[in-house]
């Protein structure tokens, strides 16, 4: 049975069908305009009471829509493509990490040996190393948030990250430096996911994903 999308036809107060978004694979998804914070929380209702047999409908807030959901691990960086080659030093800081007395036990590591690594590699997601996890949440508040602030990259006499809100840019928009509606906007992806077929050690797998309260990963 396959996920439940909203129709072009469906009328809800405060949201407005504006178009298709037809990603790379060529699976297309309904865009809707939001104008009100009760038509927001009518609209992800309606997709959740939808796809309730289904499994859970969780939230990923961006600035902009891209081709493909694709994990930081795979995405092109300092421009350059990714590559799988990448997953070889993935995998020897998970090793380590898993061989870590303090690790272990401030993770709570079970006797699951995959289930601890996805624990690990969920956790490394969160201190910018890039992973095969995608960040999703369960709080359309949060997917909000994620999508007003952005993350900067200072150089100082150490180079960090730092999420700041994003402004619109008037100047460069008016010069048509910038475009208007990637400047103004942002997104909530709703994205429903089967139940999970087992649970191991904290985490809700089936053969397409692990889960657990922070974590989705893709298993390639």
């Amino acid at each position: 049975m396959p996920p439940k999308k909203l129709s072009p036809k469906s009328s809800i107060s405060g949201t407005k069908y504006v178009t298709d978004y037809v990603f790379a694979c060529g699976n297309s998804v309904p865009i809707y305009d939001v104008t009100t914070m009760h038509g927001l929380n009518q609209i992800l209702g309606h997709v959740k009471f939808n796809n309730r047999e289904f499994g859970d409908v969780l939230y990923r807030g961006q600035a902009a829509l891209y081709d493909s959901l694709t994990p930081s691990l795979f995405r092109a960086w300092n421009g350059r493509p990714g590559t799988l080659g990448r997953c070889d030093t993935l995998g020897q800081i998970i090793n380590r990490m898993v061989s870590s007395d303090k690790i272990k036990g401030d993770l709570k590591l079970g006797y699951h040996k995959k289930a601890n690594r996805y624990k690990v590699e969920g956790l490394l997601q969160h201190y910018g190393v890039p992973t095969k996890c995608i960040d999703l949440v369960d709080n359309h508040w949060v997917a909000l948030w994620m999508g007003l602030y952005e993350c900067r990259k200072q150089v100082k006499v150490d180079t960090y990250y730092h999420y700041q809100k994003r402004e619109i840019p008037l100047i460069e928009i008016l010069n048509g430096e910038k475009s208007l509606e990637e400047s103004i906007y942002q997104y909530i992806l709703l994205l429903a996911l089967p139940s999970g077929e087992y649970a191991t050690d904290g985490l809700t797998a089936s053969n397409d994903y692990i889960r657990d309260y922070r974590i989705i990963a893709k298993d390639l």
